[in-house]
């Protein structure tokens, strides 16, 4: 029987490319878009191969909605497995010191609280129907990843540091359940945030703005990339691997190759993560 899977922000670049490489492996899915009628390309596109494809309005900034569109994938989902959380952009732009707190208080939940919810409501899902084996992932974005701080995105890199970090802890929570759940960091890739940065400009951006511009100009990191770590982790392979924070860039060979020595080591690809290897220390005079 294939496995049900909630995939928030299925009509961006990268939402649609994990829709795609999912309904390749033979999941069904159930997709959400602040605009449904976004996803009738996809849905038409996908539904060849994965039978039907369900669709919800979403919009992460609406913690009650957020609660009911899982619980209404429980209602029709026949196999219940995976929620991806993906949704999400820049929020809001500006020095902390110089916006609404009020304003920036929204940013966060629309990019942190709202996706907290859903997994607060998926892990209530299994417990409600005594089910057990599922995958959470989650999307850490440009706030994650990125060896140079960037200014005026606070909300944005909070958010996304903060959901990492629950993940990790949540790892922990959600055994009992058989549930693991982990953050990826796609890289930059040439998606609406890439977009968004670019119209922000380079006076409120700075050297985001500029990076967002070369990633435009080059075409960025593959989506499919991560969309290929999702669809990993949503497989059997992955089953013991959990709390993670990984580079959709650079960790997959491991994780293929070695994913019982990923699973064993307790330190590797966490939050706190200073290795030297992938995660240099920012060159001299760029740490802001």
């Amino acid at each position: 029987m294939p496995q049900d899977i909630l995939l928030t922000g299925a009509s961006g670049v990268i939402g649609s490319a994990i829709a795609r490489h999912l309904a390749n492996a033979g999941f069904r899915l159930h997709l959400t878009s602040r605009d449904p009628a976004r996803l009738k390309p996809l849905v038409s596109e996908i539904s060849k191969k994965s039978g039907n494809v369900r669709t919800y309005a979403l919009d992460l900034s609406n913690l009650q909605q957020d609660r009911q569109v899982v619980e209404m994938f429980f209602q029709q989902a026949s196999h219940p497995f995976g929620l991806i959380c993906n949704a999400g952009d820049l929020g809001l732009l500006g020095p902390f010191l110089g916006e609404p707190f009020e304003d920036w208080v929204k940013s966060i939940q629309q990019n942190f609280l709202g996706h907290t919810a859903m997994m607060h409501a998926f892990g209530r899902g299994f417990q409600a129907t005594k089910r057990k084996g599922g995958a959470i992932v989650i999307l850490s974005g440009a706030g994650l990843g990125s060896a140079i701080s960037h200014a005026n995105l606070s909300s944005y890199g909070t958010a996304k540091a903060a959901l990492t970090y629950l993940a990790e802890a949540l790892s922990l929570e959600l055994r009992d359940l058989e549930i693991t759940i982990n953050a990826i960091a796609p890289g930059q890739v040439k998606s609406g945030i890439t977009d968004q940065a670019l119209r922000a400009g380079a006076e409120r951006l700075g050297a985001y703005a500029e990076s967002a511009r070369k990633c435009m100009e080059t075409g960025g990191v593959s989506p499919d990339l991560t969309a290929k770590l999702v669809t990993f982790l949503m497989s059997p392979s992955a089953r013991g691997i959990s709390g993670r924070l990984l580079s959709a860039r650079f960790d997959q060979k491991r994780l293929r190759e070695e994913p019982d020595n990923v699973a064993q080591d307790r330190n590797l690809y966490r939050l706190r993560r200073i290795d030297e290897e992938l995660f240099r220390p920012a060159p001299e005079g760029k740490t802001a």
